[in-house]
């Protein structure tokens, strides 16, 4: 039985914990090692043993929400000899850290994900790696996997390119100031003035973020735009106010180069004919649909055969001005798909553009995400649950069994 509510928000936190049996603490174990663990990265030495490129003197920069407390993904970008877009993603490289069957890795593996609460956070690693070394703050030297991919002038990929890699963020940007850049603005939101080489990099990036959104729903994909809300609480843990987050561009910016990184990931494997975990839907159930459609008819919203996917994702389009679009949207994408599962072959998938692959959530959540920002490639405010790895010491991965032997050591860490 679920506990009765206690007197103070503080109660009620410390009583869900109890109930589902959360963690409060870190074992002794755990502790001790990660405090051997360097607080300072030592670029020089990871270079010199080789099997690292050095980005510290490229702009690299991190958008998160101003609320974020680590920074696990950054974006870059550049051009070839060709003028052709190189977009840079670049992801905090944890399993450098956490060897498989240490301490932190078992321990990690019990936790599974990082659990988000009304006033708290539950990581899976201790906070010295999730917010401190493992996490891309500007200015500091870290280790990172990245992937590079060159677009053509159309916006295709052309080449794609993973590495071990050293970077040092130049900026941490909120998703507020991003919006502002795109929007044609300095940036400056209350912070330093953003360079006319950062504003035009940004500016750019989003654009190809925007060529890849457009093509991905011209093929099917579906565009469900619901706003996130945050409760925002007092010290004392009281709520004093509800606020909607808006899904806007510098949104979409960030999370169309993790799509693009996570599907080339995914393609690297399966041409290579290494099994990955994805998560699948299989077609919706056709009762579904039609109480749906009888749902929609009540409400005087026509339909056409949203059996198929691209009409599906047109008809989402077509009622996006309707007051009850959010209710609309919601009660859709919950009919639409099957339940989700994961395993390591393809299946039909509902709104998705691409081959088999282990894309993650489009919307990037840092809440209860569950984005967490938790498995795969959601999101939890611990970088490790999102490093593009099978090996060990990745427990979500290790736990679904999806683990192989890979190829070559080019693709051994490259993984959702």
């Amino acid at each position: 039985m679920f506990p009765a509510p206690g007197k103070t928000p503080r109660e009620d936190t410390a009583a869900v914990m109890k109930f589902y049996k959360l963690p409060k603490c870190f074992p002794p174990s755990v502790m001790a090692e990660a405090r051997r663990i360097p607080s300072v990265v030592d670029a020089e030495a990871e270079l010199r043993r080789g099997g690292r490129r050095d980005l510290r003197r490229e702009f690299v920069f991190t958008c998160d929400p101003q609320s974020a407390r680590d920074y696990d993904d950054a974006l870059s970008l550049s051009k070839d000899r060709r003028g052709n877009l190189v977009l840079g993603v670049h992801i905090a490289d944890v399993s450098h850290y956490v060897k498989p069957g240490s301490a932190i890795d078992r321990e990690a593996y019990r936790r599974s994900t990082s659990v988000y609460l009304c006033d708290r956070v539950v990581p899976m690693l201790p906070e010295s790696l999730s917010n401190g070394v493992c996490s891309l703050v500007p200015g500091e030297d870290r280790l990172a996997f990245s992937v590079f991919l060159t677009f053509d002038k159309s916006g295709e990929v052309v080449k794609r390119e993973f590495a071990k890699s050293v970077i040092r963020s130049k900026a941490r940007y909120t998703y507020e100031q991003v919006m502002n850049i795109i929007s044609g603005g300095d940036g400056k939101c209350g912070g330093a003035r953003v360079g006319k080489r950062e504003l035009r990099t940004i500016r750019e990036i989003s654009a190809l973020a925007q060529r890849l959104r457009a093509k991905r729903f011209a093929s099917g994909a579906l565009d469900i735009e619901i706003p996130e809300a945050e409760v925002i609480l007092d010290d004392a843990g009281e709520m004093t106010g509800l606020v909607t987050r808006p899904y806007d561009e510098s949104h979409q910016m960030v999370e169309e180069c993790m799509v693009a990184a996570n599907e080339a990931v995914a393609k690297e494997l399966w041409t290579k004919g290494v099994k990955i975990l994805a998560r699948l839907h299989e077609p919706p159930d056709e009762e579904k649909i039609d109480m749906l459609r009888a749902e929609l008819r009540g409400l005087g919203v026509k339909v056409g055969n949203i059996s198929n996917p691209k009409v599906f994702a047109q008809f989402l389009q077509s009622i996006k001005r309707n007051p009850l679009y959010p209710t609309l949207a919601a009660s859709s994408r919950t009919t639409s798909r099957a339940g989700a599962r994961r395993g390591p072959r393809s299946c039909s998938r509902r709104g998705r553009s691409t081959p088999p692959s282990a894309r993650r959530s489009p919307r990037r959540r840092r809440g209860v995400f569950s984005r967490s920002r938790s498995t795969g490639f959601s999101r939890t405010s611990c970088t490790r649950a999102r490093c593009w790895t099978t090996t060990p010491s990745c427990p979500s991965a290790r736990r679904t069994d999806a683990l192989s032997r890979f190829p070559s050591s080019r693709s051994r860490d490259w993984c959702t």
